[in-house]
């Protein structure tokens, strides 16, 4: 029946569109990939199962046990990348351990006739509600403390709180439950055709919902984490650039003629290249013609208060080691020479 497969198409379209979006993605984005392709391998599997109405312990079932565990911690780690900019922990790594404990145990008993396979699915039907409960658990404590570091942070929470993903992952794990507690008690899943027809369209409509909405999301726990180091950034920029004002205005270190950066550098108790490329960014200018534009400034204000006072004194007291230097940077920095600058002064007294 068509509609039995609708699940695996859906998540199989949905893959295809992710994988090609791939390397442009974010991690959460990635992870979400991840996600889809388990639950497609999943349906697919349950698909070959189906159509052969396979009674017997093989090799598809491992498959299919490898899968049926594997959804979930891959669901959690989805959720941890959601809401963490933190790498998955190695720890959080074990949680694919009774995926692939069981499957390899299911690999054994095949090839091994002696070995019964019973236990294998015992264990896969007892293991799978509970990592459905440590999923809602888990997922929901990262969802909350991402929440309420996003409502600490920014005063517009608008799109950012993943709410209709949160409703979504809600509704797949309440409805994961109940297949999986259903399932564990021996109800007709996979015989009922009502029934079937529920599950396969419940699933079909999560799935691309989940694929969807991850899909469009513009805001995860990554872009908030980008949004803190830009505004640290911005804080410490505003630190420096108060401290190299206060700096040239209480000690005027531009007055030195031989000053060099690492002075500056010194005096901040940092180093030089931080400085540099500080100055580069912030003032547009190299450390070179940031300390001459301070120097023309001075000059300015000195022939402002005395126009007639004679010019090798003002290029001296300024920081200035030549006369050259003095006019080619007075010109650079003012659009005058310093003598037009003082006659407009001097008209103007």
């Amino acid at each position: 029946m068509l509609i039995t497969v609708l699940p695996f198409f859906v998540g199989l379209v949905w893959s295809a569109i992710l994988s090609l979006e791939y390397r442009r993605s974010d991690p959460a984005r990635k992870m979400l990939l991840w996600f889809i392709l388990s639950n497609t391998g999943l349906m697919f599997i349950r698909t070959l199962i189906v159509a052969a109405d396979r009674e017997s312990f093989d090799l598809i079932r491992c498959l299919y046990i490898f899968f049926l565990l594997v959804v979930f911690p891959v669901g959690y780690i989805y959720i941890r990348r959601l809401t963490s900019p933190v790498p998955p922990r190695k720890r959080e790594l074990w949680l694919l351990l009774p995926a692939v404990g069981a499957s390899a145990a299911g690999v054994i008993a095949y090839f091994i006739a002696l070995v019964d396979w019973h236990p294998v699915e015992i264990f896969a039907r007892v293991i799978l509600p509970i990592e459905v409960v440590l999923m809602a658990v888990f997922g929901e404590m990262a969802i909350r403390d991402y929440r309420h570091s996003i409502e600490n942070y920014y005063s517009d929470t608008s799109g950012k709180k993943q709410k209709p993903m949160y409703r979504l992952l809600s509704a797949y794990i309440i409805f994961s439950l109940v297949k999986s507690v259903a399932l564990s008690l021996g109800a007709p899943l996979n015989t009922d055709m009502f029934l079937v027809t529920v599950i396969s369209l419940s699933y079909s409509i999560l799935l691309f919902a989940i694929a969807y909405v991850g899909s469009k999301a513009s805001f995860n726990a990554g872009y908030f984490a980008m949004d803190i180091r830009k505004d640290e950034e911005m804080v410490q920029d505003h630190g420096t650039t108060m401290r190299i004002s206060e700096l040239m205005r209480q000690k005027q270190l531009y007055l030195r003629p031989g000053l060099k950066i690492s002075d500056v550098a010194m005096e901040l108790c940092t180093n030089r290249s931080y400085v540099s490329e500080y100055i580069n960014r912030q003032f547009g200018m190299s450390f070179c013609d940031y300390i001459n534009s301070l120097r023309v400034e001075h000059a300015r204000s000195l022939i402002a208060q005395d126009p007639d006072t004679d010019m090798t004194a003002i290029y001296i007291d300024s920081g200035f080691a030549s006369e050259a230097s003095f006019y080619r940077n007075f010109k650079k920095f003012s659009g005058m020479t310093p003598n037009s600058f003082r006659s407009e002064r001097q008209k103007g007294a």
